[in-house]
This record gives C-alpha cells, structure tokens and sequence, in this order.
C-alpha cells in the first residue's frame, strides 16, 4: 500500500476512536441530567408528602385548641347555672352548654378523623423518605460512576491526540489539508474502504475502472460521489 494512503487510513482509525471518545463524553452529561431530574421528581414527592402532614398536624392543633375553648365554655356555663335568678337564664345557659357539649362531640369526631389521616400520612412520609434517601445513594453512586467514566475517557483521549500528532507528522501538509477538509464536510469520515464496487461511505456504484485504481492501494482515489478517500481493505 503507498506509504501515504497507510497513514492516512491510520489516521482515520484515530480520529474514529477519538471521536468515538468525544461522543461517549457528551453522553454522559445527558445521563447524569436524567438522574437529576429523577432525584428532583423524588425529593418533590416528600416535599409534597411532608407538606400535607405539615398542613393536618396544624388542623389538628387548631381543633385541639377548639376543643379546650369549647370544654372551658362549658365548666363556665355550668358554674354560672347556681347562679341563675330566673328560669330564662337558667334555659339560656343550659341552651349554651348544650351547644358546646355538642361542638365538642364533633370536634372530638373531627380529631379522631384528623389522628387517623396523620397515622398514615405519616407512614407515608416513612416510607417516600426511605425510598428517596435509597435513590439518592444509588444515584450519588452512578455520578461517581459517571465521574470515572469521564476521567477514563479523557486519558484514552489524551493519548489518542498524542498517537495522532506523530501520525500527522508524517503526512505532507497538502494531504492533510486535504483530509481535514472531507472530514470535516463529511461528518468526521475522510477516509473508507470500498465494497464490491461500492463506496463504504456513501454506498454510491463506483466505475470498475476507479475499483481496479482503489484495489491497487498505490495512489489516492477519490470516491466521485462523497469526495472521500478510497482504499482497498482486502489487500495485504
């Protein structure tokens, strides 16, 4: 194979794998946006939880306050009862105490109903609070996952940049401009093999007389539909 068409398929096979690299980095932070928004739906979901216990362990407190009004306005009435001079008074206070006593049985009706809702919620908030803090540790794990998969990534990057700067080294600057430029009007991919007699990178039936040049590998081909570098992989 001409030295120059080697380097260049080297080349390629680098910048594949570096792209390759790239991609799987830019993944990543979409990955771990997910996992963020997951930990937020949860930690929403026990906000929301905490926030109805919060709002009945205050109804509950308003009623027990209601009740205690309601039980001292009926020691009063029943106080003021030996007090009374006439029988009007005496029914009008009896009328009270009948109302409170009343107001307290469904107070009392009220909190047993209000106990009940906070028994289970909360249960609930148990239970969403052991499911989030479980999530949150599995998710912090899979960030310190990610953190390492970077990490990696960007050292096989690293190196991958240094084996292409010496392969660079070795193509003529008008050749490598040449590549950089299919490269880059062809999403990365300058350089590809044929098929049959067909280009690998845009599937295009090239003419026999352009496969016979390509399966020599002595000269650089140009596929006439893409513009890409052609060379023959079946060749030793």
């Amino acid at each position: 194979m001409l030295d120059e068409l080697k380097t260049l398929v080297e080349l390629q096979l680098i910048d594949s794998s570096l792209n390759e690299a790239g991609e799987k980095l830019r993944e990543i932070p979409k990955a771990q946006r997910k996992l963020e928004a997951e930990i937020a739906a949860e930690e929403e979901t026990v906000a929301s939880q905490r926030a109805a216990v919060s709002a009945h362990e205050k109804e509950q407190r308003q009623a027990e306050l209601e009740l205690k009004s309601a039980e001292e306005a009926v020691k009063k009435y029943e106080g003021q009862l030996f007090a009374c001079k006439n029988n009007k008074e005496y029914e009008a206070i009896k009328l009270e105490i009948k109302e409170n006593r009343e107001k307290i049985s469904s107070i009392e009706e009220q909190i047993l109903v209000l106990m009940d809702k906070l028994e289970k919620e909360r249960q609930l908030l148990g239970e969403e609070e052991k499911i989030f803090l479980e999530k949150k540790k599995d998710l912090e794990e899979q960030f310190a996952s990610f953190q390492r998969q970077i990490e990696q990534e960007q050292g096989k990057q690293e190196n991958i940049r240094k084996k292409r700067a010496e392969i660079v080294q070795r193509v003529g600057k008008n050749l490598q401009h040449r590549y950089e430029k299919i490269a880059r009007a062809r999403r990365n991919l300058a350089v590809v093999g044929i098929t049959e007699t067909a280009c690998k990178g845009c599937y295009f039936q090239l003419p026999p007389q352009l496969v016979n040049e390509v399966m020599k590998n002595d000269s650089i081909q140009t596929c006439q539909s893409c513009g890409r570098i052609l060379y023959w992989e079946k060749a030793d």
